[in-house]
Parts: C-alpha cells; structure tokens; sequence
C-alpha cells in the first residue's frame, strides 16, 4: 500500500499530464511543503491546506472577490481527496462520549483531558470544532 505522500506525489504528475490546473498548483504547494519539511506528517500538511483554505475562501467572499474564493474552493475539493471519511454528528457524539466514560470526566474541568484523547484516536476523521462543541454539550 502506498502512502499518502507517494500518492500525492503520483497524482501530481497526473494532474501534471491530463492539464488539471486546480489540482496541479494544490499538489504542487502540498508537495513542496512535504519535500521542505521531510519529517511533517503528509495528513497534518493537507488538513492545514484545507483548512487556510476555507479561511481564505471565506475571506475571499467577505470581501466581494468571489472568482478568488472559488479558486480556493476548488483547491479544497482536491486536497479533500486525501482527507479519510469524516465522521458525521451523530458518529461524533458517540465518539466523545465513549472518551468521556472511558476517562471517568464529569465537568468542563476534564474538557482538555477529553479533546486530547478523541483528536487522537479520531486524527483526521473528526473536526476539532465539532469535537468541542460535542465534548462541551456532554460534560455540562
């Protein structure tokens, strides 16, 4: 099985040959990051693209220049290729809650302990956002 990083390798030559625009420049800023920085985790590099990329899109669309917002959006829907299945809510909440029974938490005071434990069991498949809000609805 290949890994991720081989295969974003891969795909880039593709996109390179079939002439994909969005998916050549998203691939070829995600590789130079892996090749700058060998030992980064390739699933940490693109949930970060993804993720300054929905800033920037939403910044994008805040300011009226919805043709650069698009170009973002098109770039996340490439690097979301590369991301696992994300949980849905109700996945989420049982997530978080098995944490919390597992860890014995019963207040806010235990948030921190709880959000450690399910971002790394769940790295990649579950927002830390959601996993927040989820873990406060829970513990109060």
């Amino acid at each position: 099985m290949t890994s991720l990083r081989e295969r974003i390798f891969a795909d880039l030559t593709v996109a390179i040959r079939a002439q994909d625009e969005a998916a050549r420049e998203t691939l070829r800023m995600v590789k130079s990051e892996l090749v700058t920085h060998p030992d980064a985790d390739a699933l940490e590099v693109v949930q970060r693209g993804v993720k300054t990329r929905r800033e920037s899109a939403a910044q994008y669309e805040a300011g009226g220049r919805e043709d650069l917002a698009a170009v973002e959006r098109a770039q996340i829907a490439v690097l979301e290729r590369y991301l696992p299945k994300q949980l849905d809510e109700a996945a989420a909440r049982e997530a978080v809650r098995a944490v919390i029974d597992e860890l014995g938490a019963t207040s806010k005071r235990d948030l921190g302990r709880v959000m450690k434990t399910v971002l790394e069991r769940h790295k990649g498949e579950l927002d830390g956002k959601l996993a927040s809000r989820l873990a406060a609805e829970l513990l109060s």
